[in-house]
């Protein structure tokens, strides 16, 4: 059973990369299930508490920035995880800061678009867009 989730989060992590590449996207970070996120995003929730993430998906997509958590099925948690982002008070300085470090142009004034990534149905979140991956097709729901 463990190895069957296994097979179907690297698969939808493959044919992410490869819709990526096709819409000749920049990816600064794509994270294989069971892999290790080298960059970590650290900000400041509305609390003032410091928070640090380590997105699977870090990626300049049709003039956006993409940061998103990838997982077979819809994960409340990930949901959490890209609000808290979306909630804070400087995750935008703080993403931009670590794309540009990577990339050699200016992201000022480009939307930061926080991206679910699965392969369910669309579940109707709120505030944060999904991309949905089937076998053939993908389907992007933007609010």
């Amino acid at each position: 059973m463990q190895d069957e989730k296994f097979s179907k989060e690297i698969n939808l992590c493959n044919l992410l990369r490869n819709y990526l590449i096709n819409n000749n996207s920049n990816i600064i970070q794509l994270v294989s299930p069971g892999g290790q996120a080298n960059l970590s995003i650290t900000y400041n929730l509305s609390s003032g508490k410091k928070k640090t993430i380590f997105p699977d998906l870090i990626a300049i997509f049709n003039n956006n920035i993409i940061i998103g958590e990838i997982k077979p099925k819809y994960s409340i948690n990930d949901e959490a995880k890209l609000l808290s982002l979306l909630d804070s008070i400087n995750a935008s300085d703080k993403i931009r800061s670590l794309i540009n470090r990577y990339l050699d142009f200016d992201t000022k004034g480009m939307p930061i678009r926080m991206t679910l990534i699965h392969g369910d149905e669309d579940v109707g979140v709120k505030k944060i867009d999904q991309l949905i991956i089937g076998k053939n097709n993908y389907w992007i729901h933007r609010i």
